[in-house]
């Protein structure tokens, strides 16, 4: 319950300030964006041979993140294909405890999640959402249009091999525009209101010898940058029966449809721009180059996010299917046997186009288009036998092994 308080796209973003020694960094403003988790700190570093800062950061990254255990099977790849309305409970394994039970892949910490399962009692269907806004909670400060233009007379002063010189001097378009008042502000044209909305439709029930619970949910959060949004489809279904007092067997799937669109990063950029120039024509229509006679006249204008967005694809689809299978039998009072079969599947498709003429591409022959296209797949299996023995003895003692 202590989870659900704080709408979130995945359970990393849920444990924000609600555990000790545990660290959560949102390392990507995204949606749909996983952040980083560390338990008691980083245990390893690492160079990447390539030199590719990106590589280094990822492998630093599976070095240090914690081991997630879902139902007793160990639990891989995107956080995201997890509900975060399909958990019932986090226990979070520190130190010895985590190695003691899971070896060196516990020794970051390990994330045990218990995903909510039938209970007995009468059928009860029931109906979880929400729907939320969101906003820039602030814009990065830059010049208007009269400072913009002071800059550059300092520019200019500061100039000592030419004096009162500048390459970066006011166009005649930026001279024009100063004189009439323009101070475009580029991030307020950018910056949009998003919104996040999540709702799920479950139902459980059974008896003593069998328990259901069945349930769909609808994830979808859109960023406040145009072209970057996640939605994910969730369907999971759970059965647990008593075959006799000491035989007991139960099936968990949990099957998620994830899409993300990764859109573009225009802030940077953003700022480059000035504030002496206009984004429209005096015929309404967009203008196109708003640095023409500036050194940076090729920088296409930034509303060709929104007005020429079918030139801008940068998104995956992602297909998971995570199943565990459990039987267990109590031979005698206080030992039991109990088998674990887990299969995990995950299929991923991606694909970005980035056309001429627009924000991420300035080049104006479609022969410089970038495209490109991915698809992989990845799936595991895990067989896992426990014997477990629990005894309480004279009401003072317990002893599990």
């Amino acid at each position: 319950r202590t989870l659900q308080e704080t709408p979130t796209a995945n359970i990393i973003a849920d444990l924000k300030g609600k555990a000790a020694g545990v660290d959560i960094v949102s390392n990507s403003s995204s949606p749909g964006s996983s952040g980083q988790i560390r338990i008691r700190g980083n245990r390893s570093l690492v160079q990447d041979i390539s030199g590719n800062p990106s590589a280094t950061a990822a492998n630093n990254d599976a070095l240090n993140a914690p081991l997630l255990v879902v139902d007793g099977i160990p639990y891989g790849g995107s956080i995201n294909d997890l509900n975060p309305d399909d958990i019932s409970g986090i226990d979070i394994l520190k130190d010895a405890s985590a190695t003691a039970i899971y070896g060196s892949r516990g020794s970051n910490g390990v994330l045990i999640i218990t995903t909510k399962r039938g209970k007995a009692g009468k059928a009860v269907m029931s109906y979880n959402g929400y729907y939320g806004l969101t906003n820039a909670l602030g814009e990065y400060k830059g010049f208007n249009g009269p400072e913009y233009a002071a800059f550059k007379d300092e520019a200019k002063a500061g100039n000592t091999v030419n004096p009162g010189t500048s390459n970066y001097g006011l166009s005649a378009d930026e001279t024009t525009n100063l004189a009439n008042g323009v101070s475009t502000d580029w991030q307020k044209l950018i910056y949009r209101q998003g919104y996040t909305t999540s709702h799920e439709l479950s139902l459980s029930g059974g008896n003593e010898s069998t328990l259901f619970s069945l349930s769909a949910g609808f994830f979808r959060e859109v960023g406040i940058i145009p072209g970057q949004d996640f939605t994910r489809y969730s369907l999971r279904s759970t059965i647990d029966h008593k075959i006799s007092r000491r035989l007991k067997i139960g099936l968990n799937t949990m099957n998620t449809l994830g899409r993300t669109n990764y859109g573009g990063n225009p802030v940077g950029n953003l700022l480059r721009l000035s504030p002496l120039t206009l984004p429209y024509n005096t015929d309404g229509t967009l203008n196109l180059h708003p640095l023409t006679g500036l050194l940076d006249a090729a920088t296409v204008n930034p509303l060709t996010i929104i007005q020429s967005s079918g030139s801008i694809v940068n998104n995956d689809r992602r297909l998971r299917t995570f199943n565990s299978l459990y039987g267990e039998w109590e031979i005698i009072d206080g030992l039991k046997y109990r088998v674990n079969l887990g299969l995990d599947y995950r299929q991923d498709q991606s694909g970005s186009y980035f056309g001429p003429n627009t924000f991420y591409n300035n080049s104006t022959s479609l022969a410089q288009a970038n495209e490109s296209v991915g698809n992989s797949e990845a799936w595991s299996y895990v067989i896992e036998n426990l014997l477990t023995y629990d005894k309480t003895f004279k009401e003072k003692h317990h002893i599990t092994f």
